[in-house]
């Protein structure tokens, strides 16, 4: 799903939820099976008309980003180290969640297998990405940097 989606009986589908078409017949009658993100979502089942829900996105692969919170029975993960503006979006927190989303079988594809396990791999890099603080911890910045001002 590309949008949330409020069905029929004040069923709400999140954005981003997966499924799989079970049916569909040449009027445009669907049953769409959403095998992913919340447990009451899980396995239900939805018949809907093609032209009423233009928010169905057809696909075989994800990003990252998208699978995130989310697995998969097989999963495919390609990292390429060889392209320089690829080889900076990996580190450790894309692998981890490329690698940990598989439920039966999870495959790595690579361009240079040596480099990608080397030490100096960017898999091994650690992204530090800003976060945000705690009361406390705004409260004791905002101290520190006056207490910084009047001396």
């Amino acid at each position: 799903m590309t949008r949330p989606w409020r069905v029929n009986n004040g069923v709400k589908i999140a954005n981003r939820s997966t499924g799989v078409i079970r049916s569909i017949d040449v009027q445009g009658n669907c049953q769409l099976e959403l095998v992913a993100n919340s447990a009451e979502e899980r396995g239900l089942m939805i018949d809907f008309r093609l032209e009423d829900m233009p928010h169905v996105d057809y696909s075989y692969a994800m990003t990252s980003y998208a699978q995130q919170c989310k697995t998969g029975e097989r999963v495919l993960v390609q990292l390429d180290t060889g392209d320089s503006r690829i080889r900076t979006l990996i580190d450790k927190s894309l692998v981890y969640v490329g690698a940990s989303r598989g439920e039966k079988e999870i495959l790595i594809f690579t361009d240079d297998r040596k480099h990608l396990l080397n030490e100096c791999s960017p898999a091994n890099r650690v992204a530090l990405k800003p976060k945000a603080l705690s009361r406390e911890e705004i409260a004791e910045r905002a101290h520190s940097m006056s207490i910084g001002l009047a001396s």
